[in-house]
């Protein structure tokens, strides 16, 4: 009876503890719960576009936009979208570089595309048009791998993964050490 009692208890506990993806009826987006989530999530899906939206609860701008945000969602069925909480996801946020909100990401196959920071949704959705006709009609891929996804993640800074390291204060070091290998006279 104990023993059932306490493989009940692991079941619980191992479900509560599960990351996931959270998606909400009568919307066309998700949110994840940490870095993993997203990486995970789109590698199950490979979508073959994709819009990252890191918005922020106290940022007064992304709360004025979610009705439009939601518009937009839901006129470009196309993309899948996934909607960044940066206050609960600040890893997510490192990770990708965002830093301001609002700003979206633009994905093809996995692959950064564009970023845009700011609100005008009339630009973004030139942005993703543009971004459609580049993959349907004017990229110039070989031998069938206009299907191939791409780990995204491989793009981005492998200090930034964890983010525990500053990006910005570690290239300004690196830089510098790297760049002695040209001699003296070289910038």
């Amino acid at each position: 009876m104990l023993t059932k009692a306490l493989i009940n208890y692991r079941k619980q506990l191992a479900t509560v503890s599960a990351r996931s993806v959270h998606t909400y009826e009568g919307k066309n987006y998700c949110s994840p719960e940490g870095l993993k989530d997203v990486v995970n999530h789109l590698d199950e899906l490979r979508p073959t576009y994709t819009l990252l939206y890191f918005h922020a609860k106290w940022n007064p701008t992304c709360e004025a936009i979610d009705k439009d945000y939601e518009n937009f969602t839901n006129k470009n069925n196309q993309f899948y979208h996934m909607k960044v909480d940066c206050d609960e996801t600040p890893v997510v946020k490192r990770y990708f570089d965002a830093r301001v909100e609002p700003m979206f990401l633009l994905l093809i196959k996995g692959g950064e595309i564009a970023r845009m920071t700011g609100f005008n949704f009339h630009k973004l959705q030139t942005l993703c048009d543009k971004a459609t006709n580049l993959h349907e009609k004017e990229f110039a891929y070989h031998f069938g791998t206009k299907d191939t996804w791409e780990r995204f993640y491989d793009e981005y800074d492998r200090f930034a993964r964890t983010g525990e390291v500053d990006r910005d204060s570690f290239r300004a070091h690196y830089d510098v050490v790297a760049d002695t290998h040209r001699g003296p006279g070289s910038l």
